[in-house]
């Protein structure tokens, strides 16, 4: 949501595990957290669940399935994104693994399905999965944001292609937690993770790498958790910057360095007030946000490469 000028977001990440994988249980296990989240009365902006949620085998969803429908009723009641794994339906009688992102309104806005399934996803299933082929982000009223599901973590091409759509928050939903990979995701790609899995941990981690929010549930519980994040927050490398920066904290005393990396040479600059935006001002102060920096750098080693790295001169 929207606060004065800066942007922020509140979430309810729902982690929780599996007993087993059958009808009743997944009805039962819809119905107690549904309950969960009507009966809480704060105000969020996500509410996002684990992958498998329901357990292996859930019946595939499609738009007007009664699962969605349902929580496209909650997204509407708690005015709230709700990130939504599900199956979808695939060609050659396939199902993809995906994660779909509704709307405040209760409309689908966002449908990622999952790049990189394990091999027993292919191979072992009763409805295999297909992989899907595209990375996937969407602007939401509070920033840009993208997804990932459980084994993607392996595969730092959907993490950098996430990175070059400029996305400011990935919701990575799991059936592991991840957590040294999504620690060093976030660090080379400078955007803040929140993850929720079916192993009861959830965690957010920093745009320099930085856990921020480590809780893990018992098994038995509804396992809600809520953080909030500052996506006005933004990363620097001290290169090219410096001089900028400080004629900027000089002018505006409400933007501050809320963290400075030494050992990496970043910082992170942040605003005291919700009205000011430090993003605005560290552009309109010509700072060079880390990526950016990055990605130039490398054009200047060779024009050609974007991230591939040559045995020799290319031809």
């Amino acid at each position: 949501y929207r606060k004065g000028g800066a942007y922020a977001a509140d979430m309810a990440v729902y982690a929780r595990a599996m007993a087993s994988d059958n009808s009743a249980q997944m009805s039962r296990v819809k119905r107690n957290l549904l309950r969960a989240l009507r009966e809480d009365t704060r105000p969020v902006d996500v509410i996002m669940l684990p992958e498998e949620w329901q357990g292996e085998g859930a019946p595939i969803d499609t738009d007007d399935s009664a699962l969605l429908q349902e929580f496209r009723a909650l997204a509407i009641e708690k005015h709230a994104y709700v990130i939504c794994p599900v199956d979808r339906p695939a060609p050659d009688g396939k199902c993809y693994n995906t994660e779909l992102m509704i709307d405040r309104e209760g409309s689908i806005c966002a449908e990622y399905h999952k790049m990189f399934p394990v091999i027993s996803e292919l191979t072992e299933r009763s409805i295999a999965v297909m992989p899907g082929k595209e990375v996937v982000t969407v602007d939401t009223d509070f920033g840009r944001v993208g997804f990932a599901i459980c084994f993607d973590a392996n595969f730092t091409e959907l993490w950098q292609g996430l990175q070059e759509q400029q996305a400011e928050i990935i919701f990575f939903v799991s059936d592991y937690p991840g957590r040294l990979a999504c620690r060093a995701l976030a660090c080379l790609n400078h955007y803040y993770i929140v993850s929720a899995t079916r192993s009861c941990d959830c965690t957010a981690v920093d745009l320099d790498g930085e856990e921020l929010y480590y809780r893990k549930s018992a098994p038995e519980e509804i396992g809600l958790h809520y953080l909030e994040l500052d996506l006005d927050r933004c990363i620097f490398h001290r290169n090219y910057n410096l001089e900028r920066r400080d004629a900027l904290l000089r002018e505006h005393p409400e933007i501050v360095v809320d963290k400075a990396v030494d050992s990496d040479h970043w910082f992170i600059l942040a605003s005291r007030r919700d009205d000011v935006r430090a993003k605005e001002l560290a552009q309109a102060y010509g700072l060079e946000p880390v990526n950016a920096y990055i990605e130039r750098s490398r054009k200047y080693v060779n024009p050609d490469m974007r991230g591939r790295i040559y045995g020799g001169t290319p031809e």
